[in-house]
């Protein structure tokens, strides 16, 4: 009869499997791209998981380009802090950048007696206010926050898990471990959604009753009295000669590629996630520049890894040297797209030759240049198109190669960290 040997105190294996590395890289991209997602209100008519399968849609859309998802973030919170300066212009100081993020996002509703409700801007309350269809409206900066869904179990668990998956990464990097590409990527996942933290730091996560404000005035006497301005159709709402929502995915590009344009109800009864930003030259396209590029860099990393093959380690270079390289292309056009709608040209001119000083009176305003047809030209779809590809192609590779490597990893890839090499000892 065999006898059981008896064993006291062992210490744990100092490995980790294949799925170790997968379960706690996958996680925390999930993570990532889940729970830094902060979208704008669902329409009264749409449901809970018509709500959630858009919210996939995004974090599919994070997953393939974060850095794009950061790119939206950084205009929704340069249109909320001009907001504030908009309301400071007409005595109006209680509204904050959480306002503006409130407003931007379907949180504030009108309602007239000839016409549905549906959602307005910032832009579009500051016109009312202005023109005073309507008094300020009195909701506290604790009421707009007490609306999110934001909990701080939710954002500990992020936050810890985060903190845990760059310790591992760099305690592998200071003990000369093999770091695979999946836990590189997964560090560029975290860059992106600190970033997007940041962004939308101010901005209300999962509201899903907005605020209601009534006015005596009916629509079609705003459009008389507004003139000219609104002598137009309406494509989205009454107030697009305020804001036209412009640019944006589903309602300006979609029509190039020909498909259907959502949402089809008139007035729109939803404001979509997908609005272009117009950041200007300020910090948050300096923000936005540096996160993308780090985002990018952070794969060339990964330049000396050991791939299973060289062909891989040849073709994971040549990838992450196309998104580094695709991303200052796409930052020049988008610094043009911007110089276009906001008719810069003319303002350089006159600037320099000082032969036309008046022009600069005459000058479109961001509102007139929205409502041009060619608010976004064909010159910038066809240029970001192959762009777009191309990116697209690496990226794709990127992907696939994070897994492909798993196949035939080196062994003391297996090998954990040893944390007690980092406690200070005699």
């Amino acid at each position: 009869m065999a006898i059981d040997l008896v064993y006291g105190w062992q210490p744990s294996p100092n490995v980790r499997g294949t799925i170790d590395i997968l379960w706690s890289c996958l996680f925390t991209i999930f993570l990532c791209t889940w729970s830094a997602l902060h979208l704008n209100i669902r329409s009264p008519s749409e449901n809970y998981w018509i709500y959630t399968l858009r919210k996939a849609r995004w974090m599919v859309q994070t997953l393939t380009g974060p850095e794009f998802v950061v790119w939206f973030a950084c205009g929704q919170r340069y249109e909320a802090n001009l907001s504030v300066k908009m309301f400071q212009e007409i005595g109006c100081s209680e509204w904050t950048i959480r306002h503006g993020f409130y407003a931007n996002m379907g949180g504030i509703r009108l309602k007239a007696p000839d016409f549905p409700p549906f959602p307005i801007t910032a832009r579009h309350l500051h016109y009312l206010v202005d023109q005073g269809y309507t008094t300020f409206p009195k909701i506290s900066m604790e009421e707009v926050w007490d609306k999110s869904k934001a909990d701080l179990f939710t954002k500990t668990l992020v936050c810890v898990q985060i903190c845990w998956q760059v310790m591992q990464v760099v305690a592998r990097f200071v003990q000369n471990l093999p770091v695979t590409s999946l836990e590189l990527t997964t560090l560029s996942y975290v860059v992106c959604a600190l970033a997007m933290y940041f962004m939308w730091l101010d901005k209300p996560l999962d509201v899903e009753t907005p605020t209601i404000i009534e006015i005596e005035t009916t629509i079609k006497d705003i459009l008389v009295r507004a003139g000219p301005a609104a002598a137009q159709p309406y494509e989205q709402s009454p107030l697009d000669f305020v804001d036209n929502l412009a640019p944006c995915w589903w309602i300006n590009v979609q029509k190039y590629l020909f498909f259907r344009v959502d949402p089809r109800e008139r007035p729109m009864q939803r404001l979509t996630n997908d609005k272009f930003p117009m950041v200007g030259v300020g910090f948050e396209i300096f923000y936005y520049a540096m996160v993308a590029h780090g985002f990018a860099g952070i794969h060339v990393a990964g330049w000396n890894f050991d791939f299973p093959t060289p062909l891989e380690k040849i073709l994971w270079r040549a990838a992450s040297l196309t998104i580094c390289g695709l991303m200052v292309v796409i930052s020049f056009l988008e610094g043009a797209s911007d110089w276009h709608r906001r008719n810069r040209g003319l303002s350089l001119r006159t600037w320099l030759f000082r032969d036309n000083l008046d022009s600069l009176d005459r000058r479109p305003s961001r509102e007139d240049a929205m409502a041009h047809p060619d608010f976004v030209p064909y010159w910038e779809f066809l240029a970001f198109v192959p762009t777009t590809l191309v990116y697209s192609a690496a990226r794709l590779y990127l992907m696939l190669e994070v897994f492909l490597e798993l196949r035939a990893l080196p062994r003391r890839a297996y090998l954990s960290v040893q944390w007690t090499n980092f406690i200070p000892h005699v």
